[in-house]
């Protein structure tokens, strides 16, 4: 999904697109695209990557998908049509991801990662394949299945050339520039295997930070090299921060700390001593952008601390939200989303139906006040234009009513108004002014 429209792949092959507008609401009908070629062909789509940039124009490639019998096709979201189809490798396709400019990266079930460039060229658009690495555990063995889920992870930071692969346990980077130096240079940061039958210190969940500084190119002069963190969760509640730009070849941590929440969660803790489920890890889900590390529990309840120092900031939430306390209280939700604003403290968090909003901090505050002030302004802004127009429309009625006597005036005067009354009045004056002359001379 991004924030142009939404695809999902099926099993035959197909795929399914919904435009989306700005507000995220659906505004078009489904549209179902097929293979124009092969209509009946019957591998299904195993992973799907979507443009989230401006929305492309008919004949741009607006999404990628993969499937399990090796190909790559290129997808064009506007005509509804398949614009290129790949044979990249003889095994599925687990992982393919784009920047929908130069290349187009994927992995395979092999443990293949595979480059595919000059797919974006508008004059010579055939396709340069190139085996990258192959990245391999033998500790983590790869199935794949309808409903089998794949315990390794690709990530690309396109602005520094890397592809970032996690499993239960490493972490390594590949750079895959084609013109650089340090092409293939490879980075790792690996945790010690627990003892046989514990899985607390394995990896649980990464990502990157929420913004796009895995879209922009490292500028290596700028004040910390212009990194980009990524964050680690353990299954114990650990976080760890790594930064995958680093030039080491065994990446250090930036930081390593254990949220309170490890502790403190007394619900958590509640259930778990009921259920007798100690597997559950503690902290389920994990977000961090260039200013805040957020970690979440179950059933809403979430800590923001500084993603530099560990230091805590402040709980975003401490309890169950009350429209939900009577459906979560004899079970635990966990958060399945966290999603941070790039530019303010504000996000989302998405737990079992429930979608909340959270923000806090002076911008916010000042917000606020300037919306009451707006709203102030709005009310005196209004009784001012209506005290205005009432004043015009009275110096109107009063220009009117002087222009009509003017006109009466003039009309008079002129002769071209008779008024009988007033010439009734007139005549008997100049008849008593003659009797009383006529009398005077006798």
């Amino acid at each position: 999904i991004s924030r142009n429209c939404a695809v999902f792949g099926r099993w035959d092959g197909s795929i399914q697109c919904a435009a989306l507008n700005q507000k995220n609401m659906l505004v078009a009908s489904v549209k179902e695209i097929y293979h124009k070629n092969e209509p009946d062909r019957r591998a299904y789509v195993t992973c799907v990557e979507v443009n989230n940039g401006p929305s492309a124009k008919e004949g741009k490639i607006g999404s990628v998908t993969g499937d399990d019998k090796g190909y790559i096709y290129c997808w064009d979201l506007k005509k509804a049509e398949l614009v290129m189809e790949i044979k990249v490798s003889m095994q599925a396709i687990l992982f393919c991801s784009s920047d929908f400019k130069d290349v187009i990266i994927c992995y395979d079930k092999s443990g293949c990662i595979w480059i595919i460039r000059n797919v974006f060229n508008m004059f010579d658009n055939t396709p340069e394949i190139e085996l990258l690495v192959e990245f391999k555990d033998t500790n983590t063995p790869i199935t794949i299945g309808r409903l089998e889920a794949i315990p390794i992870k690709m990530m690309v930071d396109y602005g520094g050339k890397n592809v970032v692969m996690v499993n239960n346990h490493k972490v390594e980077v590949f750079s895959y520039g084609k013109d650089t130096k340090d092409k293939q240079f490879q980075r790792v940061y690996t945790i010690d295997l627990p003892a046989p039958g514990t899985t607390t210190d394995l990896i649980f969940k990464s990502t990157f930070e929420q913004n796009d500084t895995w879209m922009t190119s490292q500028d290596e002069l700028a004040v910390g090299g212009n990194g980009l963190m990524l964050a680690l969760l353990m299954k114990s509640g650990d976080v760890t921060v790594l930064n995958i730009r680093s030039m080491e070849h065994n990446l250090k941590p930036v930081l390593k700390f254990t949220p309170g929440l490890v502790h403190n969660d007394d619900i958590y803790h509640r259930m778990i001593s009921v259920q007798m489920n100690q597997d559950i890890p503690i902290i389920c889900e994990i977000a961090i952008n260039s200013m805040v590390l957020v970690v979440g529990s179950y059933n809403g309840m979430m800590e923001m601390y500084d993603p530099y120092t560990g230091e805590l900031l402040r709980k975003i939430s401490d309890r169950t939200n009350k429209n939900l306390k009577m459906e979560l209280s004899h079970r635990l939700v966990p958060i399945s989303k966290i999603l941070l604003d790039e530019r303010t403290c504000s996000g989302v968090v998405i737990f079992d139906s429930a979608v909340q909003h959270f923000h806090f901090g002076d911008f916010y505050k000042e917000l606020e006040l300037n919306k009451k002030k707006r709203r102030n302004l709005g009310r005196l802004v209004r009784e001012g234009k209506n005290l205005e127009i009432k004043n015009s429309l009275q110096d109107y009625e009063y220009e009117l009513q002087e222009e009509e006597k003017k006109l009466a005036m003039l009309n008079k005067y002129n002769g071209e108004l008779s008024d009988s009354e007033e010439e009734l009045e007139m005549a008997l004056a100049m008849s008593v002014s003659i009797n009383s002359e006529t009398r005077g001379s006798r």
